[in-house]
């Protein structure tokens, strides 16, 4: 959280969401807009796991 404090600090990425907070993300966001940062998270699904055939 320390980063979210930092004003010099423009942009947040990260991936996936939650790793920043379970919910609340949308808020931290539009907090984050008013002074001119931004959050940025990833919507891209990561791929399955699957069991390796032998």
């Amino acid at each position: 959280m320390k980063v979210l404090a930092d004003p010099s600090v423009d942009m947040v990425a990260v991936e996936p969401r939650d790793r920043l907070m379970r919910f609340g993300a949308e808020c931290v966001a539009s907090a984050l807009a008013a002074q001119g940062r931004a959050l940025w998270w990833s919507i891209r699904k990561r791929p399955r796991m699957t069991g390796c055939k032998t």
